[in-house]
């Protein structure tokens, strides 16, 4: 019995080091002109586009606010020679107009790359019953049915193509089996997961290259998470760097290594055991975001 799980870990880590130190990334360019990022303006959104960029693709940001928008594109012109176009859209508020709106920019474009990034997660860790139904509509529109819209736009230019890569980010909460007080996050990022799959081999039988990709990672130095960068939690850079070598190849994967190796971990930690471990951890960070609103009341 030790000598097979031996074996079978030698394996993963021997496929592990080729996937993600010795494969190298897939050209992007040759399927198409341009990368679509939602959520653009920051964190992973915003390096995602700086890393497509590099790498040679011209940009479309799309995020709420006009003028952070404006400040990204300026940074990103200023260091990558490419073209870029920007759209303001709340996808809170993603109504009849507004996908008019980003129909018409994209109709016209040879889109390579879409990324879903565009989210939401809680404020801090919460109980069901404590959200509002304003979160609760939120946490739905803008990981879910954001999701699920932008696709449709691009898809049919693609099919028409008969090329593309659509990658959706989920995350590591998706992945573990449950994910307490953080259920309604996790569960949408679930079910991005299951979507990305299922359109991926709606086309893998077909004679076009159309490609659908789950990005999960866990923990990412930025506002969504409020997290520091350490060797566990990169930075938006790292990740992003990371996550577009990876864009395009499996249908499910968690980018950054060490996410990866976390993640694969905790798949031999029994649940009961495992999803105990993150309820204590998610009441305690709850406990801490109380306590310091409360003195931020009282101040």
């Amino acid at each position: 019995m030790f000598e097979i799980l031996a074996g079978v870990c030698l394996l993963y880590v021997l496929h592990a080091i080729y996937k993600y130190y010795l494969r190298g990334g897939i050209n992007l360019k040759q399927y198409g002109d341009y990368a679509v990022v939602t959520g653009a303006t920051d964190g992973i959104g915003k390096e995602l586009c700086f890393e497509l960029a590099r790498k040679g693709l011209n940009i479309v940001l799309i995020s709420r606010t006009e003028s952070k928008l404006k400040e990204v594109e300026k940074a990103l012109t200023d260091k990558y020679k490419v073209q870029t176009m920007t759209l303001a859209i709340d996808y809170s508020r993603f109504d009849a107009g507004a996908e008019a709106k980003v129909k018409a920019a994209l109709n016209s474009l040879d889109v390579a790359v879409l990324v879903n990034n565009v989210g939401v997660s809680y404020e801090y860790p919460k109980y069901l019953k404590d959200l509002s139904a304003a979160e609760v509509q939120g946490l739905a529109d803008l990981n879910i049915t954001s999701t699920v819209a932008m696709t449709r736009i691009v898809l049919p230019r693609m099919e028409q193509r008969g090329k593309g890569i659509i990658v959706n980010m989920s995350s590591g909460s998706s992945a573990m089996g449950g994910c307490p007080l953080l259920t309604l996050y996790a569960s949408a990022k679930a079910y991005v997961n299951q979507f990305s799959s299922s359109l991926h081999y709606e086309y893998a039988g077909s004679s076009k290259d159309i490609r659908v990709q789950s990005q999960t990672p866990l923990y990412v130095a930025s506002k969504l998470s409020k997290m520091k960068a350490s060797f566990t939690v990169p930075t938006p850079k790292a990740f992003a760097r990371a996550s577009v070598k990876q864009m395009g190849r499996e249908t499910l994967i968690s980018p950054y290594p060490v996410h990866a190796l976390m993640l694969w971990a905790f798949s031999f930690v029994p649940e009961s055991i495992l999803l105990k471990q993150v309820m204590g951890i998610h009441l305690s960070i709850k406990k801490r975001a109380l306590d310091k609103l409360a003195k931020a009341k009282g101040m």
